[in-house]
């Protein structure tokens, strides 16, 4: 057995960081696969030797090429998030990418960095458990002890060790004083019995890592607000296209969901919500009978009910012995199309009753395979597009497969003249949803238009009708179009005489501001998000920022949002998870002095100028004075939140710069537009 050091991480004004790699040499030209090893010590103490040569051995002699044991920061000098956690992160992922190349070159070892497994003890099984979260996660995790609920009553206990003189409290202070960081320190224990030699040791014994305040709840999301939960998981599943799972406290947690269950019903968000019930048994006749009064309150006679209409599935478990097929008879409903929320609940008795672990057979519980068109309504359509004179293809949830916009293109491409109108904007959709249609189906978007696409690349007939020279005028009027479109855009962009500034003049100016592959959560006119319940867009944000490092991309995220739905959206517990959790999100709320929307709604069944001539004030639909929406960010994220604002159009671009680099450095920020100037387009 050999080993080599090496540095998996350098850091400015501090010792880099090294990790061990244990390997032996072979003949084997096979690439092997890579197991990591995190110390435990309270993440207080311990290094990289503190793993057993015995499990570096076995492991080794059962096939792994390298066994490594990687150093991380020590708290509480720094947090354990900042530190422990963040350095086992690079770790493994140097361990991915970068040591595969250098033990090829070192030593001639062939590794899968494909193939990697993390174990560990105590705070190092907790790391060893948060590597799951990684885009290509472990393929196996071996926890042993490993730190999970940091409230736990344990924690306020005495500790079960010798008994033993303590250090003083001015002595275990010196911890703090430790600066930079240290990776090793002298683990808690020597042979017989806790040593409390040194500072270090002592703190560790002493049990300070509670009073590190950023060392997240593990599988804990705490949000504060049931709807901003769900809003998030809305957002992660848009992204991934992979259900997510929400639990909610019994009947006020479902209810607390409010319109979140709407957004994503009508949404198709595939989302599981689990809730518990009140406990059915009274006087402990089974483990996890009632015991405290508000358990009666509780008690509602149809939990389900509540959400019910807006669910693909609800169901109540009622045995531990089939919670498996439960669980996955409800996420094939959620994953299947129409996709969206399905609802199971469970009585804690159930959840309390010890079984027999068992196992099914997962390859049996999938979703339901996508329809496809039949072959006379292919060719019916394919025919109805090619001959039509002014063809039109109108989508509204097919982009939920990020494979439809291409596959779009292609008909729109072949056809000459063919345009797509995007139902999503809820002004155009009134005169949509009555056009009298001839046939319908219900079949996948996706396998419908590579059906449709096929048959026209196939048909004779039809490739000689759009390769005429008839066809070939068609798409000069629509350029036409499109260009008088884009001139009249360009001029709308443009700020006012006054030198103020609109919604049109602010997006040119933002779209010119952040990444290039930004991606912007809309909730700047109603339903834009595919649903009617507004809010959505903080939570859902937090959301698809996760999962944009969920999936590796790391992308920008930018929420553009009214003011309004900014203050239904519950900021305060927005801004506090984006805080907490380092999730760092640009929001630009567009302040206009009042509830827009029900000005348009008047406008809509009573046309003309009238509601124009009204003031805000008038119609109950005004703000002023308006709330500090930047500053209410601010409290709840603990002047971790960048404040920014402006009404003039010749500072505007500056403000939108200093907002992005704030989020560029890991902060969130609200950016304040207060639109049309000071007080707004629709005065008094």
């Amino acid at each position: 057995m050999e080993l080599n050091t090496y540095t998996y991480k350098h850091l400015q004004g501090a010792d880099p960081i090294e990790a061990d790699v244990y390997f032996k040499h072979g003949n084997s030209s096979s690439t092997k696969p890579i197991a990591i090893y995190y110390h435990g010590g309270n993440f207080v103490v311990g290094d990289k030797g503190m793993i057993s040569p015995q499990y570096i051995k076995v492991l080794l002699d059962l096939g792994f090429g390298a066994v490594v044991s990687p150093n991380y920061r020590l708290s509480p000098t720094i947090s354990a998030y900042d530190g422990a956690i963040e350095d086992s992160k690079d770790a493994f992922s140097w361990v991915q990418n970068d040591l595969p190349v250098k033990l090829a070159n070192d030593a001639g070892i062939m590794l899968d960095g494909e193939r990697v497994v993390t174990w560990g003890h105590s705070a190092g099984g907790t790391l060893a458990l948060l590597m799951a979260s990684m885009p290509k996660p472990p393929k196996a995790i071996l926890d042993l002890f490993g730190l999970k609920y940091m409230e736990d009553e344990s924690f306020a206990e005495p500790a079960k060790i010798p008994p033993m003189d303590l250090p003083d409290v001015e002595f275990r202070n010196k911890i703090y004083e430790d600066k930079p960081p240290p990776t090793s320190a002298p683990p808690p224990f020597g042979p017989k019995r806790p040593d409390v030699s040194t500072y270090r040791a002592a703190s560790a014994i002493c049990l300070y890592l509670p009073t590190l305040k950023h060392f997240p709840k593990l599988f804990a999301n705490k949000t504060r607000r049931h709807m901003v939960a769900m809003s998030m998981a809305d957002g992660f599943a848009r992204v991934t296209g992979k259900p997510q799972v929400v639990i909610v406290h019994v009947d006020v947690g479902t209810q607390a969901l409010g319109c979140a269950v709407h957004n994503a019903s009508v949404g198709r968000v595939p989302l599981l919500i689990f809730a518990g019930l009140s406990p059915f048994t009274i006087e402990g006749e089974l483990d996890g009978s009632r015991n405290e009064y508000i358990q009666w309150l509780q008690d509602v006679h149809n939990q389900r009910a509540i959400v019910e209409q807006y669910c693909r599935y609800t169901g109540e478990v009622r045995s531990g012995l089939h919670i498996k097929q439960m669980i996955n008879r409800a996420l094939s409903f959620a994953a299947s199309d129409p996709k969206g929320p399905v609802y199971l609940c469970a009585a804690r008795e159930v959840l309390d009753a010890k079984i027999q672990p068992y196992s099914i057979d997962q390859k049996h519980w999938s979703s339901v395979e996508p329809n496809a068109l039949s072959l006379g309504a292919v060719e019916s359509i394919a025919n109805s597009l090619v001959h039509a004179r002014e063809p039109l293809i109108v989508t509204g949830y097919s982009g939920r497969d990020t494979r439809v916009p291409d596959e779009l293109v292609k008909p729109v491409t072949a056809v000459p003249g063919l345009r797509v109108f995007d139902a999503g904007v809820s002004e155009m959709c009134f005169p949509v949803f009555y056009i009298n249609a001839q046939h319908r189906y219900q079949a996948n978007a996706f396998v419908a238009v590579t059906q449709i696409n096929d048959y026209i690349a196939s048909n004779d007939e039809i490739l000689s009708v759009i390769t005429s020279p008839l066809y070939a005028m068609r798409p000069l009027g629509l350029q036409e179009a499109h260009a008088n479109r884009m001139i009249r855009i360009a001029g709308e962009a443009k700020p006012s005489t006054e030198g103020f500034f609109g919604t049109p003049n602010l997006m040119d100016q933002l779209q010119e501001a952040v990444p290039k592959n930004t991606i912007f959560v809309v909730e700047a006119i109603t339903n834009t998000h595919g649903g009617g319940g507004l809010g959505w867009s903080g939570g859902a944000a937090l959301g698809v920022n996760m999962a944009s490092d969920f999936t590796g991309s790391r992308q920008f995220v930018c929420q553009v949002v009214g003011d309004g739905s900014y203050m239904f959206s519950f900021p305060a517990s927005v801004y506090w998870i984006a805080q907490r959790y380092k999730i760092p999100i640009l929001t630009i709320v567009l302040n206009n002095n009042e509830w827009n929307a029900p000005r348009n709604s008047l406008l809509y069944i009573r046309p003309g100028a009238s509601a124009l001539k009204v003031s805000r004030e008038e119609l109950n639909i005004s703000f002023s004075p308006t709330p500090d929406y930047a500053g209410i960010a601010a409290a709840a994220g603990r002047g971790e939140v960048g404040c920014f604002r402006s009404f003039k159009a010749d500072d505007l671009a500056e403000t939108l710069r200093k907002a992005v680099q704030c989020v560029l450095e890991g902060h969130s920020a609200v950016f304040e537009a207060q639109l049309d100037g000071p007080e707004g387009k629709h005065m008094g």
